[in-house]
This record gives C-alpha cells, sequence and structure tokens, in this order.
C-alpha cells in the first residue's frame, strides 16, 4: 500500500515538471510571437463584432491568462470613431488563444475611454426622449451578441461620453458587465454616472441591470433592474408660466419587454421643491416629500400608477399619470390624483398668489378663512402644449374635481351684511367648469344650514357664474336683519324706516338660481323661499311696536308672494293671513288674499297703510275680509268682507276732533266701501255718520251724515274770511255728500235746519242747496272755490233775518246798531287765500223794515249839526238819545277791490229822512259819502207837490227844511261836514229823487 502511494506520488511529480516545462516553454512562445497573437487577436476581433482596434503600444503579461495591454487605442466600427481610451487592458483565456484565436475575451477593461454616439440617439422632441422601440432593442441585443462573441466581462473606468457634435453627454461613467454563469446570453451590469446634457444635468445614477434573454422559452423581459439616482432635476415642463426647481433622489425597479415597453416602480424624494413662473406669481414653497409609484412605459402610452406621495409624516396624496402618444408632437396628458388634505388658509394663500387660476375661482375662493379640503379624487386632462402653456382657463376646461369641505370658514363679502360662515361641511365636484355641492351644512352666525345642495357654472370669457342653490335651516333673524335691510335697500323698498329690530327664529327652505359678477352676487332670476316662523318678533319704529309671528308658512318667490295660515300678535289681538300675490311691473296682482282680526287696534296697523292724516281709525278691529283679482279689469281688486271697530273712534282729517263710536263698520263689497258709524258723538254732539266709495278703484266719497249740534269751524276746511288758512288732510279724491244739522253755529253765528249738499274734486268745492234758519229769518246759500286761486264765490239770499242779533254778533253786551228785519241779496267774489275784504267784490241788495238805527258815531255827529227844534214833534222823541225810527231801508251796492258804491241809500222814518250816495272801503274801513236829511213832513209836501214840480221848483217853498253832509275818513271816526246849498233844484234832485222816485219810479231824472 505505501508503495503504491509513492508511486502515484512520483507520478504527479514527473507532471506537474512537465507541465511547469510546458508553460514555461508556452509562455516563452507566447513571448517571442506576441505581436503575431495581437495581430491575430484584433484580426478576429473585426472579423467577429466588425470593431477595428488600433494602439499606440502593447504590452504583455503572464497570470493566470494573457493580459495584454493598449496604450491610447481607438475604435472604428461603421466607419466612425466609436470610442476613443487611455489604456485598453485585454485578458485571455490560453484555451480561447489555442483553439479560437482568443476570443471570447476573459475581461475587457476600458480606462478613461471617451465614447462618442450619435446626436439623434439623444434628440429631445416637444415631448420626451425617441422611444427605442423593438428594432433599437433588437439591435441592443445584437450588439450585446456582438459583445458575447468579443468579450465575456467587460470594465468601464471614469468613462466620458460625448455626441459627434462634441457636446457632453455623461461623465464620470464606471461600469462593469459580465455574462452570468449558466446563462450565457444574459449580461449583468452595474454602474455609477454624471449625466451632463439637459435636460437631466446633473443627475446622478447607479443601477444594477440583466440584460439578455432568459434561458425560459416564455421569458418576454430582456431587461430587469434597479437604477438609483440623486441630484436629480424637475424642471422637465419648464415653461415661462411654470419653473419648477427643487432636487429628486431614489430608486426605479423596471423591466423591459422584447417589445420596448418598461414596467416596475419608482421610490424618489424631492427636497426643497419651489415652483416660480407666471402661473403661480409668487414663488410657491412645496417644501419635502417622498413619492412612490409604479410605472409602465410603452410606444403608445406612459402609465404611472399607485402613486403615493407623502410628506415626512404622513400620506398626503395619491394618483396616477397616463400619457397618450407620448412621442408625438403634442402628446394627451392626464392626470389623476386623491386622498390628500389641503389646509384651506394655506391654500388660500397660495391661490391668491397664482396667475394661472381663473378670476371668478379667486373670488369665489377669496371668502375662505380656515377649514380643511380633502380631495378624494381629481384629474386633469389636457395636452401637453396645453399644461405648458397654463392659461387661466386649463382649469375650468379640464379639471375634474370631488372633494369634501370639513369645518371651512367662509367670511361674505362685505355687501352682503351677512355673517360670517363657519363649520361648513359638504361634498363638492367640480367637472369641466360645472361645480356641485351636496350634503352641505354650516352654521351662518348662530343660524343653521342644512341639506345644502348648490351647482355653479363657470363660463369662459370671464362670464357672470352662474349658479343654483338649496337648502334648508333655521335662522336667527337678529343677525340677519341687516343683509335683509341691504336686500331692500336694493330692491328700493321704502320699508328700512319703520324697522327697529328683528328677533327670533325662522325655519326656511329656499332653493334659487342666480349669478354671480366680479365676485358680486346678483339678484337671484329664480328663486323660491318658504319661511316657517318661530316666534319671530318684529320691532317697529312705530306702533305696533311690536308684532309677533307664531305660525304659518310665507312662500316667497321673484313674482309671487304665498302666505298661508300666517299668525300675528300685536300688542292687543291677532291676524290670521292667507294670501297669493302676483308681482308684475304693473303691480301687484292678488290671486286671494284672506285676513282675519281679532280685537286687532285699528291705530297700529291702519296707519301703515292709510295716510292717519286723512283718515285714522282707533280701537279694537275683528271680522275677516277677502281680496281677488277682478276678472273684468286687468290690475283692479274685488274686496269683500267686513271689519268691525267696537268702542273706538275715527279720526276724519277734515274735522277737528274725532267721531266716538260705538260700532263702527266698514262693509266692503267687490268695488264698494261702506263705512258707518253708529251710536256716535262729535264733540260730544251725536252724530250719524257714513261714508260710501261705490268703486275703489275709481274712488269718489259720498259722506252722509246727521249731527245734532254741529260748530262749523269743527270742519277744518270751514273758517272765518279773515282767519288765516288751515291744513285740512283728506283723500286726494273726488267726494260728494249731504250734511243734516239740528243746530249749528259758525263762530257766534247760530243757526238751525241746516241742510246742504257739498261736492269736492281735488281742491277744487262747491256748496250748494244749503238752507238754514239763522235768527228768524230763512237762509238760503251757493258757495264754491277754487283751489288754483283759493278765490271763493258766495251767492244767496236772507230773509226776514233779525238785524239786531246779527250788528252783536262782535260783541252781545253792546247795544246793536241797527234792530228790525233785514232781508239781503248778494252775489259776491273774494280769495280767500289773501286779504280778504280787500279783494271783495260783486253785488249785494240789503232791505231793512220797521227798525230802529241806535246811535252810533256817524247818525250822533250828523244830527249834532241839525237844528232838530224844528224837525221834531211830540210823537218823536229825540233821535240823539231814542235812536232813529225807520219803516224802511233801501241800498244797492257795487263793489271791486273791497270798494263798494252805491247811488240810492235811503232810509224812510216817521221822524225824518236820510238819502245817501258814494262808497264804503270795506278793506280799508273808510267811508265817501254824500248824506242829505230832511224831517218827514217835507218828502211828505213834495210827494204831494209831485203833479205840480218841475222846472219851476227853484222858486222854493216855506215847507222845505234839510240838511246836507259830506262824510269821510275812517268808519269808526268820520269827518262830517256840512254843505251849504247852492241850488234847491240841484239838492232836490241828488237827494230827493231817491225817496219819489221809490214811491212813484222814473218821477225825477
Amino acid at each position: 500500500m505505501r508503495i503504491f502511494s509513492h508511486r502515484y506520488l512520483r507520478i504527479a511529480a514527473l507532471a506537474l515538471s512537465a507541465l511547469i516545462i510546458f508553460a514555461g516553454f508556452a509562455a516563452a512562445l507566447v513571448l517571442w510571437n506576441q505581436d503575431k497573437i495581437i495581430a491575430s487577436m484584433l484580426a478576429s476581433v473585426k472579423e467577429r463584432t466588425g470593431a477595428e482596434i488600433s494602439a499606440r503600444s502593447t504590452a504583455f503579461r503572464i497570470l493566470s491568462g494573457l493580459v495584454v495591454v493598449l496604450d491610447e487605442p481607438t475604435v472604428v466600427a461603421g466607419g466612425r470613431e466609436v470610442v476613443k481610451l487611455e489604456s485598453m487592458r485585454v485578458v485571455l483565456g490560453w484555451r480561447a488563444i489555442i483553439f479560437n484565436r482568443g476570443l471570447p475575451l476573459r475581461s475587457l477593461i476600458l480606462e478613461r475611454p471617451q465614447l462618442v454616439v450619435a446626436a439623434q440617439e439623444f434628440a429631445v422632441s416637444e415631448t420626451a426622449w425617441r422611444h427605442p422601440g423593438e428594432r433599437t432593442l433588437q439591435e441592443v441585443l445584437g450588439q450585446l451578441e456582438w459583445l458575447s462573441a468579443a468579450t465575456r466581462r467587460i470594465e468601464v473606468v471614469d468613462a466620458v461620453v460625448r455626441d459627434d457634435q462634441g457636446e457632453l453627454v455623461c461623465d464620470d461613467l464606471d461600469a462593469v458587465a459580465y455574462k452570468m454563469r449558466g446563462d450565457w446570453n444574459r449580461w449583468r451590469a452595474e454602474f455609477n454616472a454624471s449625466i451632463a446634457r439637459a435636460p437631466l444635468e446633473g443627475l446622478r445614477l447607479s443601477g444594477d441591470v440583466t440584460i439578455g434573454y432568459s434561458g425560459s422559452e416564455s421569458g418576454d423581459a430582456i431587461a430587469t433592474g434597479k437604477v438609483w439616482f440623486r441630484e436629480a432635476p424637475v424642471d422637465l415642463l419648464d415653461s415661462p408660466r411654470i419653473k419648477p426647481t427643487g432636487r429628486l433622489q431614489g430608486a426605479i425597479e423596471i423591466d423591459v419587454t422584447r417589445d420596448g415597453a418598461a414596467r416596475g416602480t419608482v421610490q424618489f424624494d424631492v427636497q426643497r421643491l419651489v415652483v416660480r413662473g407666471e402661473a403661480v406669481g409668487a414663488a410657491l414653497d412645496l417644501g419635502d416629500f417622498t413619492l412612490r409609484a409604479s410605472f409602465l412605459a410603452s410606444a403608445r402610452q406612459y402609465q404611472i400608477t399607485d402613486l403615493s406621495l407623502a410628506d415626512p409624516d404622513r400620506q398626503v396624496i395619491g394618483g396616477q399619470l397616463t400619457i397618450d402618444e407620448p412621442y408625438s408632437a403634442n402628446p394627451n396628458v392626464a392626470i389623476a390624483v386623491s386622498g390628500f388634505e389641503i389646509d384651506v388658509a394655506k391654500a388660500k394663500q397660495r391661490i391668491d398668489a397664482a396667475a394661472g387660476v381663473p378670476r371668478e375661482i379667486k373670488d369665489v375662493l377669496a371668502a375662505l378663512e380656515s377649514g380643511t379640503v380633502t380631495i378624494e379624487s381629481a384629474s386633469l386632462a389636457a395636452t401637453l402644449a396645453e399644461l405648458r402653456a397654463a392659461q387661466p382657463d386649463l382649469l375650468r376646461r379640464y379639471l375634474v374635481l370631488n372633494a369634501t369641505l370639513s369645518n371651512v370658514a367662509i367670511q361674505p363679502p362685505a355687501q352682503t351684511k351677512l355673517p360670517a360662515v363657519h363649520r361648513l361641511s359638504a361634498r363638492v365636484a367640480f367637472e369641466k367648469g360645472s361645480l356641485t355641492v351636496t350634503q352641505g351644512s354650516a352654521r351662518v352666525g348662530a343660524s343653521t344650514v342644512e341639506a345644502l345642495r348648490a351647482k355653479a357654472g363657470f363660463p369662459s370669457g370671464g362670464d357672470a357664474i352662474a349658479y343654483e342653490v338649496m337648502a334648508h335651516g333655521d335662522a336667527v333673524l337678529d343677525e340677519l336683519l341687516p343683509a335683509i335691510e341691504h336686500e331692500l335697500a336694493n330692491r328700493k323698498l321704502e320699508v328700512l324706516d319703520r324697522f327697529k329690530s328683528l328677533s327670533g327664529r325662522m325655519r326656511f327652505d329656499v332653493q334659487a338660481a342666480g349669478g354671480l359678477r366680479e365676485g358680486r352676487a346678483q339678484t337671484p332670476h329664480r328663486y323660491a323661499l318658504r319661511l316657517e316662523p318661530r316666534n319671530a318678533r318684529l320691532e317697529l319704529k312705530s306702533p305696533p311696536s311690536t308684532v309677533e309671528m307664531t305660525s304659518g308658512t310665507l312662500l316667497l318667490g321673484p313674482d309671487s308672494v304665498k302666505v298661508n295660515q300666517l299668525v300675528a300678535n300685536d300688542r292687543s289681538g291677532t291676524a290670521r293671513i292667507n294670501g297669493d300675490l302676483k308681482l308684475t311691473a304693473n303691480g301687484p296682482s292678488a290671486k286671494g288674499i284672506d285676513v282675519e282680526l281679532h280685537a286687532i287696534l285699528a291705530q297700529d296697523w291702519l296707519s301703515q297703510v292709510i295716510d292717519p292724516a286723512a283718515l285714522a281709525p282707533s280701537g279694537p278691529v275683528s271680522g275677516s275680509i277677502s281680496v281677488r283679482n277682478d276678472p273684468g279689469a286687468a290690475g283692479r281688486f274685488l274686496v269683500n268682507g267686513e271689519l268691525v271697530l267696537s268702542d273706538g273712534s275715527v279720526q276724519l282729517g277734515f274735522l277737528r276732533a274725532p267721531i266716538v263710536t260705538r260700532t263702527a263698520t266698514f262693509k266692503f263689497t267687490e268695488h264698494s266701501l261702506n263705512l258707518h258709524l253708529t251710536q256716535a258723538t262729535l264733540e260730544d254732539s251725536p252724530i250719524d255718520f257714513r261714508l260710501v266709495v261705490a268703486d275703489l278703484n275709481q274712488p269718489v266719497l259720498e259722506i252722509y251724515a246727521m249731527v245734532d249740534r254741529l260748530d262749523f269751524e269743527a270742519m277744518k276746511f270751514v273758517r272765518m274770511p279773515w282767519s288765516p288758512r288751515g291744513k285740512s288732510g283728506f283723500f286726494d279724491v273726488a267726494a260728494k255728500g249731504h250734511i243734516e244739522i239740528s243746530k249749528g253755529n259758525l263762530a257766534a253765528f247760530q243757526m238751525s235746519q241746516v241742510k246742504t249738499d257739498f261736492v269736492t274734486n281735488r281742491g277744487d268745492w262747491r256748496v250748494y242747496n244749503y238752507s238754514a234758519v239763522a235768527y228768524r229769518g230763512q237762509m238760503s246759500i251757493d258757495l264754491s272755490g277754487r283751489k288754483r286761486d283759493f278765490w271763493l264765490h258766495m251767492k244767496g239770499t236772507i230773509k226776514g233775518m233779525e238785524a239786531g242779533p246779527l250788528f252783536q254778533l262782535s260783541n252781545p253786551r253792546a247795544e246793536p246798531v241797527m234792530a228790525g228785519k233785514m232781508d239781503l241779496m248778494a252775489d259776491l267774489w273774494a280769495d280767500t287765500g289773501e286779504e280778504f275784504y280787500k279783494t271783495l267784490a260783486g253785488t249785494a241788495s240789503i232791505t231793512a223794515r220797521d227798525g230802529r238805527l241806535n246811535r252810533f258815531t256817524l247818525l250822533s255827529r250828523m244830527l249834532e249839526l241839525v237844528d232838530l227844534k224844528s224837525w221834531l214833534t211830540a210823537r218823536f222823541p229825540d233821535p240823539r238819545l231814542a235812536g232813529l225810527p225807520f219803516d224802511l231801508v233801501l241800498a244797492d251796492l257795487k263793489g271791486n277791490r273791497g270798494t263798494f258804491w252805491t247811488d240810492n241809500f235811503l232810509l224812510h222814518g216817521p221822524a225824518m229822512e236820510i238819502s245817501a250816495l258814494g262808497s264804503i272801503d270795506i278793506g280799508d274801513s273808510k267811508l265817501n259819502l254824500e248824506i242829505g236829511m230832511s224831517p218827514f213832513r217835507t218828502v211828505n209836501w213834495l210827494i204831494e207837490q209831485v203833479p205840480i214840480i218841475g222846472s219851476n221848483v227853484a222858486a222854493g217853498s216855506g215847507h222845505l227844511v234839510a240838511a246836507y253832509f259830506q262824510v269821510s275818513g275812517p268808519i269808526s271816526d268820520p269827518t262830517v261836514v256840512p254843505k251849504p246849498i247852492t241850488s234847491v233844484a240841484a239838492f232836490f234832485k241828488k237827494f230827493f229823487s231817491i225817496p219819489v222816485n221809490v214811491v212813484r219810479p222814473k218821477t225825477i231824472k
């Protein structure tokens, strides 16, 4: 056994010695023939690969194989230089040298190579690099086969890549690639490189990639691996409107199939991402975040799925990106994101600074203050050119969004006067210019909004935003009063001055459609508002001071108002209202209004619709009325019903005092109104008063009254001519009527059995058929007046009136100037707007009988100038003491501007006769008269002598005794001057023609 072992050892030693001898011989042989071997190897490379290699010098080293070092070699393929190196080391296996002319090489090491590639291989279109495609990949695989035929391992140390134009593509490239054991069709490559060519300048890459077909027949992948990158730029979409800056780092795992499609996953971190440009205004600092995604890139589509974007603490966003026809001139890009939250306050600042957001959207978002918006899904599909341009309408046209609002706070525009909105929550959807809000709720001040739904359209061209909104909730009215006042002011509704405060709650349900222009809400052109009061209190500045609405509903629309069982309470009673109003440009149209009143104070409510200066009822009112359109006449109404005022009063504008009534009935019958006051008094005098309006659409008031006692000045439009004109409030419509008064007075002038008719039409008036008994005389008068100049026309007669009381009206205790029965016929005009007496004009005839002229200044002064001893007899006492008796007084007066003339004044009495002619200025209270006096026997003698009197009257007569005076000056203090009788004939014709002509007319001419 030991012998056997030694034998084998000797054999092994001999073999080793032979091998060493052979190796030494082979090495010597190689060294002796190195030039031939290198030439043969390079020829073999050229034969198999088509690449021609040449070097400045060569060197050999023998290790486990033959190491050939080529200094400054160049490689030419296809007629152009492919690579220039500083050094190339080639490691050949002995077997390859012996049997295959040195190929494949065991290893190829390229030191500081300078690679040259065609510039078009890196040409960038408007979108991205050219897709390699299946043909290009086949070329790559073919080159791998070429490489496999040339070497089994290749190392690149500190390589530089340029294009054939000399532009730097990549520097600092280190790589090692080798054929994988057990699968000689596949290569594994590990590399590190820096990209120096835009748009990836500065990108650092490292990777571990396997390339080539696997041994599996069904396998489709030709490349798989992982690439790490850092310092990657983010400005691939750089444009004048969007300029992102920042750096990326991460890794990509990728599989490439034989058709050129690539799929895999990517994870990278973004550092200090900042977006600038015209589209965003101020710089938008997005900070740091991490992105993970899966991708697929083919000739027809780029697709990024399962995208997850997270900040250092949590996931912010998920989504996907699709680019269709990515290698076309203008590919379509679709971006979809989901599952991220936006802080409203921060986003508002960014949107305010963004120039690419449409102004209409900015106007809407300007009101946002705080809260959270969760984007459930958002997508944007547009062409790459449109994304680069980032025009203002980009989002309007292409954005599709689904989001949730949580606890959002909004400050409405100041002009709306609305309180702040808070705790707003809703689902929001936006698609191609249309915004939809559902499941919304919010608090508006203390008010609540529920079931909010809204829709808004954002048209192109900056037109107004059209919106629709629906919601219901509970409104706190005191907070909403400023907004209500603002809306009423915009509508120019004259009710603001009546409001003092509004409180309580009101349930509402609203649907509205309108528009927003330049951030301002326009009045909705279509809306339906349902209101249900819940103890809503309305405080007014004037009675009724408080109105409380407790139940019922109001339905409001742009052209209609509907009221259903609305119950309103004031301080005294209750009103129940049902109604349906149609609002038109020509005024309201009442389809039906029904009102029930229960002890409502008339003075509180009617003053809101009727001028209290014209009609002011006071007291509790009960009853019901209904108002309907008149089917026979557009714009007119039919009113039916009855209202009863109990234990109250009615103040008519033309009366000095109200009519106190036990019952006042307002009865409406279609077009007519009948107001009847029963058991009533006017200034403590019983009155039966009725006011009738036959047609409320063309109102003419008819007033009928019967009064027991009445001071005529209780009617404001009645006044003494010398009294100042007062204001008599009444409806500015035509009126007529009939009044009967048992006993009445105008100042101190007493009347009874007064009856009259009257008519008035907007200031012009007439009193006619006026009859009365005054101081045992009968009066019959017709009065009329004109509003335009306040002139009064008085026409009438007085028969048999006691003159004494009439002259005592101004001073009842004084002795009357005249006593007796008096008749008067007058037709006079005067201006009641100016000085009545100075404008008095017209005619008057006065007749007095069986009376006496008592002592007064003028009479006394004339009598003092007459020798009464020759005139008086025992039958007639001294008129200076007892007054001057008369049987008849006659006078005709004509006047103008306050001055009246007479030429036939005559006093005929048992003691003497007085005749006068001249003027009386009533306006200035002055006289200018010529007066003659004669004893009664002279007149009798003249009458007896009339048949024989003629031109010989100047011969005189012993019976003729007379006095002749000129009277002038103030009526209260006249100047009386005796005048000499220079011509009996003249005297006779002037003074005695009056009594003679009275007895025998036209006797003296």
